[in-house]
């Protein structure tokens, strides 16, 4: 959903199969409205064939992160062989958001070990850790500690107490983006107006989606 209203927000045109940029919305709030329908634009799993302005198709959990790991080593090379001195073309920066359910996962883990090897610095991964799945409380079958994990793959790790301070986690994003040597991962409590899950219906868990953005936030 965050990206789906990120590209009504943006006014983002919707586009035909012939590339020709059309008079109406790519997501307009009645597709909104019709978010995980059948034969909505709005699918909970985004495709990349079916609405403008979505890049990548996400499907099971944690693929979008090994999304991201792509699109860092892509923008490694392609600066690598493209950008000159005093003429930089590529140089941006790739930001994914990442859930409890997206950390269990093989690819999520793989990936993020590879990024660590090749030292990707202009990778960040956000940890939505609010300790909730789909299933219910993330405790019943998931325990590990993420930050020591990650710290093992040599990834560079902030930890944010409480998301909900935008102050704290500003800062955290400003500092992650300062560090060029490896990966950066960011911790936090819970993005959510909630900090902590309370004993309601859980909130559902969602596929990592990831998105590129220039340098120098």
């Amino acid at each position: 959903m965050l990206l789906y209203s990120t590209l009504h927000l943006a006014g983002v045109k919707a586009v035909d199969h012939h590339g020709k940029v059309l008079d109406q919305l790519s997501v307009s709030m009645d597709e909104i409205k019709r978010f995980r329908q059948i034969d909505s634009r709005t699918p909970g799993h985004p495709e990349s064939h079916l609405t403008t302005g979505v890049e990548t198709t996400t499907g099971p959990l944690g693929q979008g992160a090994g999304n991201s790991v792509g699109m860092a080593m892509a923008g490694k090379w392609l600066a690598a062989n493209f950008n000159k001195p005093g003429f930089t073309i590529f140089d941006y920066n790739v930001f994914a958001i990442c859930g409890d359910g997206d950390m269990m996962e093989g690819v999520c883990c793989e990936a993020a070990s590879l990024a660590g090897h090749l030292k990707l610095g202009n990778l960040c991964w956000i940890y939505d850790n609010n300790r909730v799945t789909l299933d219910g409380p993330a405790s019943w079958s998931f325990s590990e500690d993420g930050l020591t994990r990650f710290k093992g793959y040599g990834w560079n790790v902030t930890e944010v107490k409480d998301a909900n301070n935008l102050d704290e986690l500003g800062a955290a994003i400003k500092t992650s983006s300062t560090q060029m040597i490896g990966p950066r991962s960011l911790s936090s409590t819970a993005i959510s107006v909630t900090a902590r899950p309370t004993n309601k219906i859980p909130t559902k868990r969602t596929a990592s989606h990831s998105v590129r953005q220039k340098s120098n936030l």
